[in-house]
């Protein structure tokens, strides 16, 4: 059951959140939204499978977020949840239920209420609860109304930046396994951050709507953070108007993956980038690490992994390095990826490379070769004017510079590399 789960993330059981002013009951098929008074008469009629949000202003800034999904044919009331096993666990989230109604709930007891209803066997990863506003202490309120369990988990974890684990993606997990985990949205992952109430209030507009529908009634707000020279906006629109889906966010996904594109939320706003930049800010996210005589494939693994950057390495690249230099004691604090590959490197005499698809380990280099833009520590001096006529040389270490002027200053360097000495007198 959840609670297991639970406990070990929460560490003790939510406080009973005290119920928001105003909190009634939606209607079926309506929801309330924003702060319009109780008996206003301002309603939002929802199409079916759809999700609406509301934001409660609290004390306690505690999130609340509503969201109704409804669909499918109704199931007889009062069905009772599947026995145990793995072909339970599939009946479980593909039954159809007529109503799981829930208001106001930190999001672990919640699931527990769902699993005690349907059967279903859910837990809650602890990267899913480091993105959500404000943790386990998150409030949801969830309508699911004639709807599989299945679907309706997925449309309701949508517009938290959340989703269920593929089936088969992780050993002992899913309809064939003990339980189905839930965690953090790619799309979420990549901030690095807990989301914004701004953010999820985008999420759930791209869950809700097409992007024919956002685009005709609201103004969607697209950051191109890609080269401008290769038309980015055009291809976007052209590739949003090949790919065709129910939702903005699955269409979204789709376009991007045909382009090699990632994208996340920023704000109110859709921040588009390549695959390339996405490697070199998760480089540059500061972690915590504590290392004791451990081997130094498992030290770049487990920073990959922390990162989630696809680590490769160049065939040899490890074992070329010295046994005495293979056991590594580090401890840090705040400190980034790329700093700690650097450490890592400038002690080993291997070398990386930021790829699209991840960063490449590289064997020592031979020096004999003379040197090259792969084995050279690069600092970069910033000319800094104090005041009028007083002008002062700084010196910074080029992971401090933002990814654009990085790349570009790789790229004169590898120039000037490639460029041969002039003929001497």
């Amino acid at each position: 059951m959840v609670h297991h789960a639970c406990a070990l993330l929460n560490g003790q059981p939510a406080a009973k959140p005290r119920r928001p002013r105003g909190g009634g009951r939606p209607e079926d098929g309506a929801a309330r939204l924003g702060a319009a008074p109780r008996n206003s008469g301002a309603r939002r009629i929802l199409e079916p499978r759809s999700l609406a949000l509301a934001v409660l202003k609290r004390r306690s800034l505690a999130l609340a977020v509503l969201l109704m999904v409804s669909g499918g044919a109704p199931s007889a009331r009062g069905q009772a949840p599947p026995a145990g096993g793995a072909q339970a666990g599939a009946q479980a989230l593909d039954q159809v239920v007529e109503r799981i109604e829930i208001r106001d709930t930190p999001v672990c007891d919640a699931l527990r209420q769902i699993e005690r209803r349907t059967g279903a066997r859910l837990e809650i990863a602890d990267e899913a609860l480091a993105v959500l506003p404000y943790g386990a202490q998150t409030l949801v309120s969830v309508d699911i109304v004639n709807m599989s369990v299945r679907d309706g988990l997925r449309r309701v974890l949508c517009g938290l930046g959340l989703r269920l684990e593929p089936e088969g993606e992780r050993e002992g997990t899913g309809v064939h396994g003990e339980r189905l985990r839930i965690l953090p949205a790619a799309c979420v992952e990549r901030l690095g951050r807990r989301v914004t109430l701004d953010e999820i209030n985008l999420l759930n507009r791209l869950a809700d709507r097409t992007w024919d529908a956002l685009s005709r009634t609201e103004d969607v707000s697209v950051d191109f953070r890609i080269d401008p020279s290769g038309n980015p906006k055009e291809r976007f629109e052209a590739a949003m108007a090949q790919t065709a889906s129910t939702a903005a966010l699955a269409q979204l996904e789709s376009a991007l993956q045909t382009l090699g594109w990632v994208w996340w939320p920023e704000g109110p706003r859709i921040v588009l980038a390549t695959r390339r930049t996405d490697v070199e800010r998760r480089l540059d996210r500061p972690l915590d690490m504590t290392y004791s005589k451990t081997p130094l494939d498992d030290i770049l693994v487990d920073l990959g992994k922390r990162s989630g950057v696809t680590l490769m390495f160049e065939p040899g690249s490890l074992a070329a390095v010295s046994a005495s230099e293979r056991a590594v004691d580090l401890v840090q604090r705040g400190v980034s990826v790329r700093q700690t590959l650097e450490r890592i490197c400038g002690a080993t005499g291997l070398s990386y490379e930021v790829r699209d698809e991840g960063v490449q380990i590289k064997a020592p280099a031979d020096l004999s070769a003379g040197p090259s833009a792969a084995n050279i520590t690069r600092w970069i001096r910033v000319e800094v004017e104090i005041q009028p006529g007083v002008k002062m040389d700084v010196f910074l270490p080029e992971d401090r510079l933002p990814p654009a002027l990085r790349e570009r200053a790789r790229q004169r360097l590898e120039e000037l590399f490639r460029t041969p000495a002039p003929d001497g007198p």
